[in-house]
């Protein structure tokens, strides 16, 4: 369920696997409909399930606007200043 929906919350995944059984009749789920939030948490804490389901991506970069000098826009909001600077040596 995790690997199809995403890893929701107990309770949402417990609402599918209810509603699997229930309402579209898919008789795998038949067990299932009796799982407890807390029972579904306990499934997703055990070594096996975690190896299954971990994975891995790269670092993905962002984008940083380090330096970058522009105007603010208040958009009629009072606090914004702006404040330039000259050093005289």
């Amino acid at each position: 369920m995790d690997e199809a929906f995403g890893q929701l919350s107990g309770p949402a995944t417990k609402r599918i696997l209810w509603r699997m059984f229930l309402v579209f009749g898919d008789k795998r789920f038949e067990r299932l409909v009796e799982i407890s939030n807390g029972h579904i948490y306990n499934l997703r804490g055990r070594r096996t399930y975690l190896r299954a389901r971990t994975t891995f991506r790269k670092t993905r970069g962002a984008a940083s606007p380090i330096g970058q000098r522009r105007r603010p826009r208040p958009e009629g909001r009072p606090g914004f200043v702006r404040v330039d600077t000259v050093l005289k040596t």
